[in-house]
């Protein structure tokens, strides 16, 4: 059994995007060698996406309610919380993402009119004067929680507080039937529609709010099936909602779509079920699929899988390789597995503008002996022929001999910054430490971004990558940081924003919401 100061790494350090796993024994798979050594396995066989789940798998799936899931710790989580700590490395993801390859809404002009180019739906402007390029996000939606009860606020990125504490876990305003629970995270892509997405993991409810106007609810939507469904990421593809539930049911069967361990399919019209992929084959024996989060590669949405079994009798886990499937919606499948069999509970999933890589953290097991060696960043690249591979791998020990956390930010295709997760119950106390890490000199560098452990949260970058954006839930001085980025990715300082002073709950999560076109 595992002594305390585990069990609050545990409580710590996973989050909604712990992505491992390895395709089935009936998958035709074949094996690809990364430009580093890096090695991958890809099934192109499609996933059984009955809607029964792997009902025989021995998963307690009652032991994660209570935030021993180590998928979903994350590197800020307070230590003495009793829920899935929030992920919001799954909403680390800083590209303004906002619908699949077929909606380009693209409109060049030579007076500088707005474009929305590629799957990701990432916005340029295309002026005479020869300023292409993203097009900055407009708004950030900011997720304060003690983990007991939360609260959300709305910041411009010049520091401005749009609106202090628009909906929070005391709101009974029209729409909400299901009041906010503690464990709530945002999606790590913006909604098509530009409102607000909450996903509340402990209730399986999404909650919908305009994003203009006196914010209002416009419906909230119950994922949950009947079962701790744990939902983690929410990427709408046409009209239709793709919702990853990280749990897997072992007692399916008693309503329609309840198999968990699954990409539920939602009409994002009008609120209903309308299907699931199955990912559940893709674990292997022994272990649950645990998707977690979204990311655009080649125009196709691809998710993570933690891939791990937890033991709620002597709180230990069993890991297996990390794992990305590419899906396919219309047909309710996957057609691809990718299988990365040196690194494991990869959670940070932060992919590139315009959907050609995309940058994976890798925490390692829990527990393990080997942690450090499996833990390190990945960077995932659309070949020329389509197929996504590993082709850059840089270890943990390059940073320091620390394993990695699952929070990550995309600064271009060679540069990411990370959060090394520190430790406060250490002697004495390590802090969180942000890095720079660059693929192009194999190098990494300390930023100026540090504070006590478990107090940094979610890093968002701006789509023209001139700004960067950290939480940080420290107990005396808790703030939305925000910083200028040099040419070099060295960051310079401005001035803090208090995001919350209603309720005074400390910023957690942070996600962009889509510049107006």
């Amino acid at each position: 059994m595992r002594n305390w100061k585990s069990l609050i790494q545990i409580f710590v350090c996973a989050s909604a995007l712990i992505l491992t796993g390895c395709a089935s024994d009936d998958d035709d798979t074949t094996s690809a060698t990364g430009t580093d050594g890096t090695t991958a396995s890809t099934s192109t066989d499609s996933a059984d996406t009955s809607d029964g789940a792997d009902a025989t798998d021995e998963t307690d799936t009652t032991d994660e309610t209570d935030a021993t899931d180590e998928t979903d710790a994350i590197d800020e989580t307070d230590a003495t919380d009793e829920t899935d700590a929030t992920d919001d490395t799954d909403t680390t993801d800083e590209t303004d993402a906002t619908d699949a390859t077929d909606e380009t809404d693209a409109t060049d002009g030579a007076d500088g009119t707005d474009t929305t180019d590629g799957a990701d739906g990432t916005e340029t402007t295309d002026g005479a004067d020869g300023a292409d390029g993203p097009k900055p996000n407009a708004a950030m939606v900011v997720v304060q929680s003690d983990y007991v009860s939360t609260s959300i606020s709305l910041v411009n990125p010049d520091g401005t507080l749009l609106a202090d504490s628009i909906i929070d876990s005391g709101s009974a305003t029209a729409g909400v039937t299901t009041a906010l629970s503690g464990d709530v995270v945002v999606p790590s892509l913006p909604a098509k529609d530009g409102s607000i997405i909450l996903i509340d993991r402990t209730n399986g409810i999404l909650t919908r709010i305009g994003a203009t106007g006196d914010y209002a609810v416009k419906d909230q939507i119950d994922v949950s099936t009947g079962f701790y469904a744990n939902p983690h990421d929410v990427w709408q593809w046409e009209d239709t909602l793709l919702i990853t539930r990280n749990e897997t049911n072992v007692a399916a069967g008693a309503e329609d779509y309840d198999g968990g361990g699954d990409v539920l399919l939602v009409d994002a019209v009008t609120g209903d079920i309308t299907g699931r992929i199955d990912l559940n084959p893709i674990a292997s024996d022994g272990l649950l699929p645990k998707p977690s989060g979204f990311a655009i590669l080649g125009g196709a949405p691809w998710v993570n899988l933690d891939h791990y079994y937890y033991n709620a009798e002597d709180f230990s886990s069993t890991y297996g390789p990390a794992a990305f499937a590419k899906l396919d919606p219309a047909n309710e499948a996957y057609t691809d597995v990718l299988v990365l069999e040196n690194v494991t509970n990869c959670g940070g999933l932060s992919h590139i503008p315009g959907g050609s890589s995309a940058w994976v953290s890798c925490t390692g097991g829990y527990g393990s002996t080997d942690q450090l060696a499996e833990s390190g960043l990945i960077r995932l690249t659309v070949g020329e022929d389509g197929t996504v591979s590993a082709d850059h791998e840089a270890t943990a020990s390059t940073f320091a001999d620390s394993p990695l956390g699952s929070t990550v930010a995309t600064l271009d295709a060679d540069r990411v910054y990370v959060i090394q997760p520190g430790d406060s119950y250490a002697t004495p106390p390590i802090d969180d430490q942000l890095w720079l890490y660059d693929a192009v000199s194999g190098t990494a560098t300390k930023t100026i971004v540090t504070s006590g452990g478990y107090n940094l949260g979610t890093v968002l970058v701006q789509n023209d990558g001139k700004s960067l954006f950290v939480t940080d839930a420290d107990a005396t001085e808790p703030a939305l940081l925000r910083f200028t980025v040099g040419e070099d990715g060295g960051l310079t300082a401005l001035a803090p924003v208090e995001t919350d002073a209603t309720t005074f709950l400390p910023p957690r999560g942070l996600a962009f919401l889509p510049s107006p076109k």
